[in-house]
């Protein structure tokens, strides 16, 4: 059985949503009200799906705990807001949810939304990061070791920050690498360099 963590700050919502889920046969664990209820119970229980308030009445929102999962454990998430601003939806986007509901939302759309959400977690999962040998068997230009790891990190959601730190390197430098990468494999962005390599 699917078990779900909702991390919502409003507690109707969050009980609606609860219910909503149950009624489709899920398991709900408790909500996490806040994002430090949120961040125990994402490490101290089996979670399959996070369902994931953007905008939480805390310093701390719903996206830097979407980054926390992608960087530690690698589980899907759905974003949930009341916002559809171009800001607010680019910012989301970045950290890979597998999907976005917009509230206020209809119970068919929770059910819908998690069913393929699951599903397209599990095809990606399946099919993992391409090897290097194989990358470099379909382009012309080989990557360097440090390139596709560059790109790993990419598929894994960091953000060109974020490779700087893990480097020692200045972000300037991160982005020559990465257009390196990118002419190498005739694409002119970092979801264009990913989408080709789910292609191989």
């Amino acid at each position: 059985m699917i078990r779900i963590l909702i991390i919502e700050d409003e507690v109707v919502i969050a009980e609606d949503l609860a219910e909503v889920c149950r009624s489709y046969g899920y398991e709900v664990l408790e909500p996490a009200f806040t994002p430090g209820d949120a961040l125990i119970k994402l490490e101290s229980e089996q979670v399959d799906l996070v369902l994931l308030d953007i905008n939480l009445d805390s310093s701390i929102n719903g996206i830097e705990i979407a980054s926390y999962i992608n960087n530690n454990l690698q589980i899907p998430f759905i974003y949930l807001s009341s916002y559809s601003d171009p800001k607010t939806v680019t910012e989301a986007s970045a950290t890979k949810p597998m999907a976005y509901i917009t509230k206020p939302f209809k119970r068919s759309d929770i059910f819908t939304t998690v069913e393929i959400a699951i599903q397209n977690f599990n095809l990606l999962k399946s099919k993992g990061f391409p090897s290097l040998e194989k990358v470099n068997e379909k382009l012309l230009g080989k990557l360097t070791n440090r390139e596709y790891e560059l790109l790993s990190y990419i598929h894994q959601g960091k953000s060109n920050k974020e490779l700087s730190e893990l480097y020692g390197i200045s972000i300037n430098t991160v982005k020559s690498h990465l257009r390196n990468c990118y002419i190498k494999m005739d694409v002119k962005s970092r979801v264009e360099a990913l989408s080709k390599m789910r292609q191989f």
